[in-house]
This record gives structure tokens, C-alpha cells and sequence, in this order.
């Protein structure tokens, strides 16, 4: 699954952007006694376009139309950005879903 994931984007994709953060924890203090705690999977910054962009990977057993519907409705995906601009001061410009499709294989009942 993983050799077909880097196989996919091409060098000048890869060439492109330049990473800012991955895996990126932030916290961010609401009150005296809460927090607000988020991990960033990936921010870029396009060399083109100056842009910066946040990546979310997924894993999904399907793509479809009604999941990528779904995804609009994701408050993960709005919390992210809030995170970026409220704990390390970064606007983010555009958003990218990178979903990986999870490989459809099963066993057969009599296989180990």
C-alpha cells in the first residue's frame, strides 16, 4: 500500500512545496483549565504560489461520492486550520484530503 502511495505523486509534486510541520502537535490555552489539542498531519508551503497548505491524510475502505460529500461536514478538518492560525500563526490558503483506499483483500474462511 505504502510503495503505491509514494509510487503516486511524482517528483516535481514532491518537489514542489516545502514542509513546514508534520505530525505537528499544538496546544493552544483556552481558559485557566482547558486547552485546545490538535496534530497537524502535514503543513506546506507551495514554492510556486507562496500558498500554504494543509494536508489531512485519510484511509478509507471505500471513495466514493458520498464520502468525499462527507468530508464538507469533517470538523476535524476546521479545527486544523483554527489550530494552525490560533497556535503557530500560520493562514492557511487551501486544504488537501490525501486519502489512501485501503486494499479490498480478505482471507477466505478455510485460509491462515
Amino acid at each position: 500500500m505504502l510503495r503505491a502511495y509514494f509510487k503516486r505523486s511524482s517528483d516535481e509534486d514532491r518537489g514542489r512545496s516545502s514542509v513546514l510541520h508534520v505530525a505537528k502537535k499544538i496546544l493552544i490555552p483556552l481558559t485557566a483549565d482547558h486547552n485546545f489539542k490538535a496534530v497537524v498531519d502535514v503543513i506546506l508551503k507551495d514554492k510556486v504560489t507562496g500558498e500554504v497548505v494543509l494536508m489531512d491524510h485519510k484511509t478509507a475502505s471505500r471513495l466514493d461520492q458520498s464520502y468525499v460529500e462527507d468530508l464538507w461536514m469533517n470538523l476535524q478538518l476546521y479545527s486544523y486550520i483554527y489550530a494552525a492560525d490560533n497556535g503557530l500563526g500560520l493562514t492557511i490558503d487551501t486544504c488537501v484530503y490525501d486519502v489512501l483506499v485501503k486494499p479490498n483483500i480478505r482471507r477466505k474462511i478455510d485460509e491462515t
